[in-house]
């Protein structure tokens, strides 16, 4: 009776650690999603798959610059945190708290060498032709703003100087977008700057986004001065249209999607939301 009853008892002993080697065997084949559900099977399965040397792996695979750094939590934490971490940046940003509604789009081009007179244009971005694909570019058709037709020749090259700014409704905060000489070629005139950073210490920094202004030109007219032997021809573009855009130029150097941009536009032209 005493021998049956100490063989039993050696038996399942026997068994018992056999069992726990092959349940670890298995562990380290699994992922961190069974390994979490298996540890909620009882506190001695919570013990086993909470095992550093379980997770160690898990963590080097997913997130080694974490695993790296040796800190006094144990891996399984680690991967939590790396884990959240990752949730965070995959959410979808807030719906901007601006409006394109809300904004006017406004435009100075002074007097060149070759013309007298400037001209400003102040239109709502929502009577703009927008970009086909939902990116901040907006054209404004200088014939629907001015009775005659802006012309410019290469005497203004280099030397036209471009101011730009975008309006709240009811001119409560103006952001400037840009101030600056620009750059021509055979078919547009533009004119960029990169735009500050949106932080609290935006005077110093730089937020990857780049304000583009373009003269598009249209047409090219001849116009003669003088007469006699003073008798000049010159050709001039037509400027057809001017295009306000705001592109991202560290990732992808396209054009910012609308909500992009007025989230970026609403650090300077809506007051800051109340501390809760």
């Amino acid at each position: 009776m005493s021998a049956t009853y100490t063989y039993t008892y050696s038996k399942r002993s026997s068994n018992k650690t056999f069992s726990w080697e092959v349940l670890n065997l298995i562990a380290m084949k699994c992922d961190a999603k069974t390994l979490a559900t298996a540890s909620c099977v009882s506190k001695l399965w919570a013990s086993s798959m909470s095992s550093d040397h379980l997770w160690k792996s898990v963590c080097t695979t997913h997130f080694p610059s974490l695993s790296n750094l040796h800190p006094s939590i144990s891996y399984r934490r680690i991967y939590a945190l790396g884990l959240a971490s990752a949730k965070r940046r995959r959410q979808p940003p807030p719906e901007p708290r601006l409006s394109i509604d809300d904004l006017l789009f406004a435009v100075t081009i002074p007097p060149g060498k070759s013309r007298d007179g400037s001209i400003t244009i102040l239109k709502p971005f929502s009577e703009l032709e927008n970009h086909p694909e939902g990116r901040f570019r907006f054209d404004v058709s200088l014939n629907d703003v001015v009775s005659e037709k802006l012309m410019v020749d290469e005497e203004d090259d280099g030397d036209m100087k471009i101011s730009s700014s975008i309006v709240m409704r009811g001119y409560e905060s103006v952001f400037r977008v840009l101030d600056r000489k620009g750059k021509t070629s055979r078919r547009e005139w533009w004119f960029t700057e990169e735009l500050p950073s949106a932080g609290c210490c935006f005077c110093n920094g730089a937020s990857g986004l780049l304000a583009e202004i373009t003269l598009v030109f249209g047409e090219t007219v001849v116009v003669v001065t003088g007469s006699g032997t003073e008798k000049k021809e010159r050709k001039k573009k037509v400027v057809e249209k001017v295009r306000i855009g705001v592109m991202n130029v560290v990732s992808t150097w396209r054009y910012a999607t609308v909500d992009d941009a007025l989230r970026y536009l609403q650090h300077f032209l809506l007051p800051k939301p109340a501390a809760v």
